[in-house]
């Protein structure tokens, strides 16, 4: 465990990457096989227009699992109310083409039957998720006429319900905003003539909700107007049918944005699983679940909502506004809720899933699709992915907004990483992009892409300026940013990255204002309750005031917020100079930049562990794997790294359980040697050279005696075969670990560094390697010690046939020879 001069481990280096050049000369090892290319599942083939019958002259399949409601309606034919009643269910359940094939089969068994006009005109108009097509104006009018010509064989509540929808079309687009206020208001009366429909309450309802989509409330959560009466009403409904699918809904709706979302919670509940078959529905319990924190429900409403759609979408071959939007909704929901609950693993997938729907020829025809596309760039920000991000081919020019995020992706991966220019000229690119008209368009919601993307350069302008360490003008940047998101309509998936208060608090806390970095994630949880981000920031904010007993409260909540996280989280977001709070630890966010020519990245293995690595050197040389010492990082080979020959690549991995890597809970060194395996996949190395410090010299020896094909050289310093029985390390273990827990001292911390150093190093160097230590949890700490007692390489280590060099010094503490 001792640390060796500068001058032997260059040495050592340089004798290993000779050896290493001179093997591969001579082994010429093949490159791995490229992996095969991902096929684009497809749930629907082309097929006729929805409006041809069948064979059989059938207009519409018999759907299942819709759920029990019924509206009934003036007919004897029992088979045409069933159609009617699956029309009012999917209307109901905004699948608006669907309503209109089973509308259209039920006139079709009874051609008298007013109300299946009436039906087929109603999905046609505007919804509060999409506008009315011009084209469909005088299909509409059409209908109504159609069912007003069969009014004498309707009811009175029919007859009403016609006559209202006829103010709804006039057959003129240019009439649309006066025949949705006239239809609202003919609602209203058909309502108070009716009261005790609640069918026809749920119809006026949605008529209003219709007038200002998604705009329901005044930004101080005061009700526009009609809102109050029309909540009032929907909740009354509930209260006498608790089961009303389209009061379900729409409360939810009309609830999500506001600050007492958990007044929907029940409607969320019970809709669920009231119609296993119609994906949207189910999904909608996630737009509650997401506002309360329930965001393991909302993960799972989404997969089910996922899984209805697939089999609707295969066994109905639907085409339109449905497949395009609502079942792609559903993965983008769940990419959504995992990001918030911290499941890297579950929102790659989603990503790459609901960006792969959206072909070059799709964005081009529909360009809101870039809302799909663009979650890749958004995952990769939110976990840290800096080098994937810099992988990702430029977007189709043609689409503004996706190639503004991407812009802006690249920026924050390169400033994370220390490109700072490089960082800089993404800025300016995005910026320049800012000015195109094209941004005026909205994506899903009343929101314009330019209002989105306003926020792009706020947030890498703030990045940038925090990676000079300009804390004033970052803080302002970020602070705008989040004020342009604030002003955003309600939408979600949010239409941004990830919340801005995470990157606000995070560079707060960097620059020593804990107190405002507090107040930003209390905020921040207001908002996206009980989200482990902002629990994590939290945390660290009280524990750098000195506020110890309420950062233990909160840790409570984070613990459990974190409970299926994949990841291990620096701090509020990953970033350059993000720290991490694990069990108590405090926080390394004043931690200096790492030395000129280093960056500093994170990538996730296929195991799901993520891995923070420095890097330095041409990517097309020889790699060099540096592995550190038990709770230390990369920090350890910082001073090492800019001395070392500039033609070599070096990797400097901090391992599982320390620095920026996850915490899992294995820490045998089977475990971490295929952790490096996994690094190297991931970044495409098929062989290294390896130089392993004390716990990475061991690392370092189970990987070339497993994967002696991936071991270009060896460099091992304060390497032993075996420390069983070795009295200092078993009395260390014995006073001071085996009981260790969180918080670990600091003191132990500190003696234990001063205990590995043979030569007097820099005060403000030893005080890094104690903060590095000071992250490592108690559990690790144990784990590994308890590894060193139980290791025993003697009778494996003839199997290494990799060049290798071992450097002892008389001085070794626990490595010295016997």
């Amino acid at each position: 465990m001792t640390r060796t001069t500068l001058r032997d481990l260059i040495t050592a280096v340089g004798v290993a990457v000779a050896a290493a050049h001179a093997a591969d000369a001579a082994a010429q090892p093949a490159s791995p096989a490229a992996p095969p290319a991902t096929a684009t599942h497809k749930h629907y083939e082309p097929v006729a227009a929805a409006t041809q019958a069948g064979p059989d002259g059938v207009m519409a399949p018999r759907l299942q699992r819709l759920g029990t409601h019924t509206v009934p309606v003036s007919t004897t034919r029992p088979l045409a109310q069933r159609f009617f009643d699956q029309g009012m269910r999917l209307a109901y359940a905004f699948n608006h083409a669907e309503a209109g094939r089973a509308f259209r089969e039920a006139a079709r068994l009874d051609p008298a039957l007013a109300m299946a006009y009436w039906g087929q005109a109603l999905v046609l108009g505007p919804n509060i998720n999409a506008a009315m097509e011009p084209a469909d104006e005088a299909a509409a009018l059409a209908f109504v006429q159609q069912a007003q010509a069969r009014g004498r064989l309707a009811s009175p509540r029919e007859r009403a319900l016609i006559d209202a929808l006829a103010r709804r079309y006039s057959g003129r687009t240019a009439d649309r905003a006066a025949n949705d206020r006239a239809y609202a208001e003919a609602m209203r009366v058909v309502h108070r003539r009716f009261p005790r429909d609640l069918d026809i309450a749920m119809l006026y309802v949605e008529s209003m909700m219709d007038l200002r989509p998604w705009n329901y409330w005044m930004p101080d959560g005061r009700p526009h107007a009609g809102t109050a009466e029309i909540v009032a009403l929907t909740e009354d409904v509930l209260r006498r049918d608790p089961v009303h699918p389209a009061a379900l809904h729409l409360l939810i709706h009309l609830l999500e944005p506001t600050a007492t979302p958990e007044r929907a919670e029940r409607a969320a509940d019970t809709l669920l699983t009231l119609m296993p078959a119609a994906g949207h529905m189910i999904h909608m319990a996630s737009h509650i679940y997401q506002r309360v924190g329930r965001y393991a429900d909302a993960i799972r409403s989404n997969q089910l909502a996922v899984d209805a759609d697939e089999t609707y979408l295969s066994h109905c071959r639907a085409q339109g506004f449905y497949p395009m939007s609502y079942y792609p909704h559903n993965i983008h929901f769940l990419w959504f809720a995992a990001s918030l609950d911290v499941q890297a693993g579950l929102a790659t997938d989603a990503a790459r899933r609901v960006a792969a729907r959206i072909s070059d020829d799709i964005l081009a025809r529909m360009p809101f699709t870039a809302g799909f596309r663009v979650v890749p760039y958004w995952t990769n920000v939110r976990f840290g992915r800096w080098e994937a991000i810099l992988d990702e081919p430029r977007p189709p020019a043609s689409n503004v907004f996706l190639t503004g995020a991407w812009h802006y992706a690249r920026g924050t991966a390169l400033a994370a990483t220390g490109r700072l220019e490089a960082a800089d000229a993404e800025l300016a690119a995005l910026e320049a992009l800012m000015a195109s008209p094209a941004l005026d368009q909205p994506l899903f919601s009343p929101n314009s892409g330019r209002a989105i993307m306003a926020i792009g350069p706020a947030m890498l302008a703030g990045e940038i300026a925090a990676a000079r360490g300009a804390f004033d003008a970052a803080i302002a940047h970020l602070d705008r940013a989040v004020r342009l998101e604030d002003a955003l309509v309600y939408t979600e998936p949010a239409e941004w990255a990830y919340p801005t208060r995470h990157a606000l608090g995070a560079v707060l806390l960097e620059a020593g204002r804990a107190s405002e970095a507090e107040t930003v994630f209390w905020e921040d949880l207001r908002r996206n309750r009980e989200n482990g981000w902002a629990l994590t920031g939290l945390v660290q904010a009280l524990r750098a005031q000195g506020k110890q007993a309420d950062a233990e409260i909160v840790d409570v909540r984070r613990r459990a917020a974190l409970a299926r996280a994949d990841v291990a989280l620096p701090g509020s977001r990953f970033g350059r100079r993000a720290g991490a709070t694990n069990g108590g630890a405090p926080t390394s966010a004043s931690a200096p930049a790492p030395a000129p020519g280093i960056t500093v990245a994170q990538v996730a293995l296929a195991s799901g562990v993520t891995l923070e690595y420095a890097e330095r050197g041409p990517r097309d040389a020889q790699p060099i794997i540096l592995l550190h010492g038990v709770t230390d990082s990369w920090r350890s080979f910082e001073p090492l790294m800019p001395h070392l020959p500039a033609d070599v690549r070096l990797l400097a991995v901090t391992q599982r359980g320390h620095g920026g890597s996850s915490r899992p809970d294995d820490y045998r060194y089977a475990a971490l040697a295929a952790d490096v395996a996994g690094f190297m996949d991931a970044l495409g190395l098929p062989r290294a050279v390896f130089v392993g410090h004390s716990m990475g010299s061991l690392v370092a020896l189970r990987f070339a005696i497993d994967r002696p094909d991936r071991t270009a050289g060896l460099v091992l310093l304060g390497a032993f075969p075996t420390i069983k029985g070795h009295p200092e390390v078993q009395a260390f273990w014995d006073t001071a670990l085996a009981r260790l827990t969180d918080p670990v001292d600091p003191a132990l911390a500190r003696a234990f560094q001063e205990s590995t150093i043979a030569t007097p190093i820099a005060p403000a160097q030893l005080d890094l390697f104690v903060a590095e230590s000071l992250r490592v949890p108690a559990r690790v700490w144990r784990e590994t010690f308890r590894e060193f007692l139980a290791v025993d390489f003697s009778s494996e280590i003839s199997r290494i046939a990799a060049p290798a060099l071992i450097i002892a010094a008389g001085r070794d503490t626990f490595s010295r020879r016997r």
